[in-house]
This record gives structure tokens, C-alpha cells and sequence, in this order.
């Protein structure tokens, strides 16, 4: 008898077992299908043994919210004879957004040979081929905007001279706070007049990613707003009468999907915007609506040339007529990058191009949006503090004239191909781009709008076996050549493997760098050892001043780089007086991460030994 009841105990405990199993398994996928991710995978997870398909849709959930470690784990899981065409090329992104891209570029190729097709491979192959080969060139100027959102930001955009933007705002003690748009003109400084924009259309709902018409009478923008648990966008139409009211919901809105970040075509007949509707290729396409009258007509998706399975958001259309969006399904630099293409003139779709390194990063960059003038482009991305808060930066790409430097013996007229040519443009202390051509000469990139304005250049020059030299340029357009003709060494004295030369010194003379691990704020004994020899040659030449020019690597915040500099500087500065320097002779320069010497700035995968040589104290005698 208690044979029995035991088998009947461990029985109806099986049943209950196998019933909660498929309990979560049903749920799994019905919180998967509605797009609940977070929800799905807590009910695949508490499934005991999980099969390939169980698996994969972890996998993809944690794919389409971001976390790549984890989707990258539970793929592996699934044996490689049971991954599909999709897994591979999924895969193929993971590896992709780690910088990994001949791991991307082979699983794109596994990919084609479990079905995916032949020409999609190809042209993914071209496209990661061409990221490998872009190299950052110094003709945009990116900087970061005084003004800051607090953590998140949703999206920004130009209505006349001012820059709109979302920000977290309570308009009443105690309320919860939700974003509402602010405005300030846009200039060098932002913060000039921030004031709420148009604060009757947000009541106690979150809104941004506007739109203005061009006469500036209609403004779209996005509404967020949660129903039954889920979070939906729709976009709703504003007219500006003496304060602005939210006139329409489009008409494509839904309950039941999202339909969000409004762009307009220049004439305002034509409209794209992001959506999750049902009928398309995954995560959030772009669709375009057509203006008839006052009405906007049934959507259409942009097709598989512009929508991947993950998410094409925030498009923008420029004043030279591309689209531009951000994705994170197509080849990039990391998570979301910025993309632009053109309509050919047949009214397809032209080839889709990444904006390229200097917009684009390892982290998300979206929304980008043009100035009324039309010089200057803004976009935000979390690149700040590695992905910790996002950022508004502006980019304006830089008109840039080449001027061919020759370098030549003075003696023989012989040609110097191998020095060490460093260009400073004196107004802002800018770095100059400087490229070595086949011939053996140097070729500056100076600013076209510098020629003929008495705008000061500064060379410094330094070959081994000869005198260093500087000298100042001042760009002008009938002079594309210039000749600088070096002098031989003389007897050196003194000191000699470490500074060149005596007899004859040139302004500045650089001696040695002092180099730093990632936020080091001591120096260390070798970094002692070079400063004693930088004390030791001012005392046999008491009569120089020393100068200390402090760097960081890209890391980090630009402010928290600048007073990082400062303090290294000012460490050096101190171990110096304790030397018997004279204070008054130390001259402190901190330039945070304004000068990185190999390229890495944000975005751009270094070693850790390449950010090293970023994070340096510059030695220099001046005389």
C-alpha cells in the first residue's frame, strides 16, 4: 500500500512538473511574439531542459534588447549543425559590434551556405571589407554642446535659431517628473535663454522627436504613453496658433503597435517615420506616408534596401535631400549608427553608406539634425562616460587646402624624407592634419577659409642628424609649395641621447614624455627618474623655461579629461620645485584629450598600449 502511494506522489509531482514546463513555455512565447522580451525570457529561462528552439529565442531576446554578451551565450548553446541562415548572421552582428570583423565577416559566409542568400552575403562582406578600410581624416570637427540632457535624451531637432531638445521636467512640486521639450538658441553657448517649448502640449506625458514644417506653423512630435504594461508612441500633430495645440493623431496610429519619430520632406507632402507594425521585417521599420489635402495616406514600408530584423529609428531628411536614420541591423561601428542614402533617378533607393567614423562609434549615435544656415549638423549618442549618459554633439566638416611642404639639406640640397613634421594652427591650437606623399614630401590640409587672412600656422621640424626647426606660415592661395632647408648638426654636448644640438637652440625643444596608466594620479619611479634628467639639464642651462603640455587619451568626459591633465601637470610641476626649480620657470598646459597623436579618439578600437601613449606629459624647453 505505501508502495502505491509513493507512486502516486512521484506521478502526479512528474505531471505537475511537466504541466508548469509547458506552462512556461506557452507564456515564453506569447510574451515573445508580443514583443515583451524582459517578460520572455524570465519564463524560457525557469524551463528545465531547453531545446534549440527554446534556446534561440533567448538568444534573440536578448539580441533585440542589446545585450549581445548574453544572446552570444545562448546561441552557442544551439549545436552548429542546428543553426539556421538567421542564427549566422546574427552572430555575424554580434561579432560586428565587438569590432571582431573577421569573425563578422565569417559567419556571414557560413551563413550563405545554410541558405541565406548569395548577394545579401556579398554586399554584408563589401560593406564590413570598406569599415576595415575608412580611416578617420581630420576634415570634421566634432564637438560637444554646452548644453547636456540629464542621462537620456529623446532626440533633438532645429525650429528656426533654436535647438529643441527633450529633458526631464516636473511643471508642478511633487508631480512626477516626464520629458517635455526645451529650446535655447543655438550657438557656442546654448545655455543662453533655456526655456520650456511649447509646455502645453505634454501634460503629464512624455514627448519629444519633433518636426517642423518649413513655414514653422505644424510641428510633429512623438507621445509616449504605457497601455495594459506596454509601452506605445504615436505621433501627434501640433498647430501653432498663440501657443502651440496638439491638433491630430495621425491617422496611422495604434493601440496595438508603436508608430514614432515624425520627418519631414522639404515641401511637408511626404513624411517618414519608425514603426513595429505588424507586416514588417522586425524590431522598428521606416515608413513613408504621403500628404493628400489634410490627410495622410496608408503607410508604406521602405523595403528590405533600408529595414533589417532590428531597428531603423529617427529619420531625418537633410536640406541636400538624403535620408538619414540610425540602425543597428546594418554593418557599423557598433550599436546604433548613423546612415544615409539617396533616391536615385528612377525613384529607388540608392546604395546605403554609413556616415563613417567621425559620426559614428563602438556605442549609439542617432537623431542628427541640421542647423537653419545649413553648416553644421547635431546628433546625440552615449559615446560619454562609455555609454554611461547621452550627449549632444555638433559636427561640421572643414573645407581643407593642400599645401606640399619639401624638406631639403642645406648644404647638398639633398631631399629629408624621414622627419618628424607636426603642423599647430595658433587661433585655436588645432593639430593639423600631416600626410607623407610618395616623392618623399609632407602635405598639410590647411583651412580654406584661412588663405589670404593672415592666419598664423606654426611647423615644427625634426629629423635626426639635423637642427630642429620651427616656423610660422601663413596660408595663402598662390602658395601650394613650400621649401624649408635643414642644417646639419654640430658637435653635440652634454646630455646628447636625450637633447640635441645646444649651439643655435630654436624657440621650443621638446626632450622626453612621461607616460601614464589609465586614471593614474601619482607618478611613478620611471616617470621620476625622466623628470630628473629634465631637472638636471635645466640646472646646466638655468636660463630656459620648462614647459609641461599635460594629455589625456579619449576616455572618459572631456571636462573630467581636462582636470585630469591639469592635476598630472601640476604633480610634475611640484616634483620639480622639490628639484630646486625655479616655480616661475614651469609653464603648465592642460589639454585633456583635445590632441590624440594616433587617431584614437572615440569610436576607434585601440590597444590599451595606443591609449597609453595618449595619456602623456610633454617635456619641453622654451628659449
Amino acid at each position: 500500500m505505501i508502495f502505491k502511494n509513493s507512486l502516486f506522489i512521484i506521478f502526479v509531482f512528474l505531471a505537475f512538473s511537466v504541466q508548469a514546463q509547458d506552462r512556461f513555455i506557452r507564456k515564453g512565447n506569447k510574451a515573445f511574439e508580443k514583443g515583451n522580451y524582459p517578460e520572455a525570457i524570465s519564463y524560457f529561462r525557469n524551463v528545465k531542459e531547453k531545446n534549440t528552439k527554446i534556446n534561440r529565442k533567448i538568444a534573440e531576446s536578448y539580441f533585440f534588447l542589446n545585450n549581445y554578451e548574453q544572446a552570444e551565450k545562448y546561441f552557442k548553446k544551439i549545436y552548429d549543425s542546428e543553426k539556421t541562415d538567421k542564427d549566422l548572421l546574427t552572430l555575424s552582428q554580434i561579432y560586428l559590434d565587438a569590432g571582431n570583423y573577421e569573425a563578422a565577416i565569417l559567419f556571414s559566409e557560413q551563413a550563405a551556405l545554410a541558405g541565406a542568400n548569395r548577394e545579401d552575403v556579398d554586399r554584408r562582406i563589401l560593406a564590413i571589407q570598406e569599415l576595415t578600410k575608412i580611416s578617420h581624416r581630420d576634415k570634421w570637427r566634432v564637438r560637444e554642446l554646452s548644453i547636456q540632457p540629464q542621462l537620456k535624451s529623446l532626440g533633438l531637432a532645429f525650429y528656426s535659431d533654436q535647438l529643441i531638445y527633450s529633458k526631464l521636467h516636473s511643471k508642478k512640486a511633487g508631480l512626477d517628473k516626464t520629458y517635455q521639450l526645451f529650446a535655447t538658441v543655438f550657438s557656442e553657448k546654448e545655455k543662453t535663454n533655456l526655456k520650456e517649448f511649447a509646455p502645453e502640449i505634454g501634460e503629464g506625458v512624455d514627448v519629444g522627436a519633433a518636426v517642423f514644417s518649413a513655414d514653422g506653423k505644424i510641428m510633429y512630435y512623438t507621445k509616449w504613453y504605457t497601455r495594459k504594461g506596454k509601452q506605445i508612441m504615436e505621433i501627434v500633430e501640433a498647430v501653432k496658433e498663440d501657443t502651440w495645440k496638439a491638433a491630430n493623431v495621425l491617422p496611422f496610429n495604434s493601440k496595438k503597435y508603436s508608430c514614432a519619430y515624425p520627418a519631414l520632406s522639404e515641401d511637408g507632402k511626404i513624411m517618414y517615420f519608425a514603426s513595429d507594425m505588424p507586416g514588417g521585417f522586425g524590431g522598428m521599420d521606416l515608413y513613408i506616408s504621403h500628404k493628400r489635402g489634410n490627410s495622410w495616406g496608408e503607410p508604406v514600408n521602405l523595403g528590405s534596401e533600408i529595414n533589417t530584423s532590428q531597428n531603423e529609428i529617427y529619420p531625418r531628411v537633410l536640406s541636400d535631400g538624403k535620408l538619414w536614420f540610425a540602425s543597428n541591423g546594418h554593418v557599423g561601428y557598433g550599436k546604433l549608427d548613423l546612415y544615409f542614402v539617396t533616391k536615385t533617378t528612377s525613384g529607388t533607393w540608392g546604395n546605403l553608406k554609413n556616415a563613417g567614423m567621425a559620426f559614428n562609434s563602438q556605442y549609439n549615435e542617432y537623431s542628427i539634425a541640421i542647423t537653419r544656415e545649413g553648416d553644421q549638423l547635431c546628433f546625440v549618442s552615449d559615446r560619454m562616460n562609455n555609454g554611461a549618459r547621452e550627449g549632444f554633439f555638433s559636427i561640421e566638416k572643414l573645407q581643407v587646402k593642400s599645401v606640399e611642404l619639401f624638406l631639403r639639406d642645406a648644404k647638398s640640397n639633398a631631399m629629408i624624407d624621414s622627419a618628424q613634421v607636426s603642423v599647430n594652427r595658433i587661433v585655436d591650437n588645432s593639430k593639423i592634419q600631416v600626410d607623407k606623399a610618395e616623392d618623399g614630401s609632407y602635405v598639410l590640409s590647411v583651412l580654406s577659409k584661412d588663405m589670404d587672412k593672415g592666419v598664423l600656422y606654426s611647423i615644427e621640424i625634426e629629423s635626426i642628424g639635423f637642427e630642429s626647426q620651427q616656423f610660422n606660415f601663413y596660408p595663402e592661395s598662390t602658395k601650394e609649395e613650400l621649401e624649408i632647408f635643414l642644417k646639419k648638426k654640430e658637435d653635440e654636448i652634454g646630455f646628447s641621447n636625450e637633447l640635441q644640438a645646444i649651439p643655435n637652440l630654436p624657440q621650443i625643444k621638446f626632450f622626453r614624455n612621461v607616460y601614464f596608466e589609465p586614471n593614474a594620479d601619482e607618478l611613478t619611479a620611471e616617470n621620476r627618474k625622466v623628470l630628473d634628467k629634465y631637472a638636471g639639464f635645466w640646472k646646466m642651462f638655468p636660463d630656459l623655461r620648462l614647459v609641461i603640455n599635460s594629455h589625456s587619451d579619449s576616455k572618459g568626459s572631456a571636462s573630467g579629461n581636462k582636470k585630469m591633465t591639469l592635476k598630472r601637470a601640476n604633480l610634475a610641476k611640484n616634483y620639480l620645485k622639490s628639484l630646486g626649480i625655479d616655480e616661475a620657470k614651469i609653464e603648465l598646459n592642460a589639454y585633456g584629450e583635445d590632441f590624440i597623436v594616433n587617431g584614437c579618439i572615440d569610436g576607434v578600437e585601440c590597444t590599451e598600449d595606443q591609449h597609453r601613449k595618449n595619456r602623456r606629459l610633454e617635456l619641453l624647453f622654451m628659449f
